[in-house]
């Protein structure tokens, strides 16, 4: 950020285990469009999550998405969101809930996305209605390791989901909600991710980088 002749910008957001966190986003300095840089491990980084609260089933990517709201805010044209040291695997739920996407279970019920991953298998549609509608206007690129994939043997899950503090059995649950959430949101109209499942991220936010 410095050496483009950049801004930081501070805010308090909510934290991978719902905590408040004090957070840093920026803008670049030399970019032709009003740029934000915004690190996803600022509001959910691993090192965000005691020790004693490392379980990527419950963790949240919900101050992720009040960091692009904030951007949004200041006037941002491009975000780039950049990728790495995460304590999430939520597919990227409660970044869009923060960005005012809703989740519902097979009854109608809301589902409350700042749960973490434990509630993608309960996820039956997802309404876009109230989404920011900034985002249809301001492009989204990431920042990420384009060789991780989202679901498999080489998959987030399996790979990230470890040092998260996953246990075994718990990576088999988060394999299975990431691929329920991943297929069903391609059914969805309008919910379909513009970046590939190669630039899966190692938050798994994927699916729900929708269209934005």
């Amino acid at each position: 950020m410095k050496w483009t002749g950049g801004k930081l910008e501070a805010l308090t957001v909510t934290g991978p285990v719902n905590q408040k966190v004090s957070a840093l986003f920026g803008f670049l300095g030399n970019a032709p469009k009003k740029t934000a840089v915004v690190e996803i491990a600022q509001a959910a980084g691993l090192k965000l999550v005691p020790k004693n609260q490392r379980n990527p089933l419950c963790t949240t990517s919900f101050g992720v998405g009040e960091m692009i709201r904030a951007a949004l805010d200041l006037g941002a044209e491009r975000i780039l969101v950049g990728c790495g040291d995460s304590g999430i695997n939520d597919g990227g739920i409660g970044m869009a809930q923060a960005l005012g996407v809703r989740f519902f279970d097979k009854d109608g019920s809301v589902i409350d996305a700042r749960q973490g991953a434990s509630v993608l298998p309960a996820i039956a549609s997802i309404d876009i209605a109230a989404r920011d509608p900034r985002l249809a206007n301001v492009p989204i690129d990431v920042a990420c390791n384009w060789h991780n994939v989202l679901c498999g043997p080489n998959g987030v899950a399996r790979v990230f989901g470890p040092q998260k503090g996953a246990s075994p059995e718990q990576i088999e649950v988060l394999e299975n909600g990431i691929q329920h959430f991943a297929e069903g949101s391609k059914k969805q109209a309008g919910f379909a991710s513009r970046i590939s499942q190669a630039a899966a991220l190692r938050a798994a936010l994927a699916p729900a980088l929708m269209d934005c």
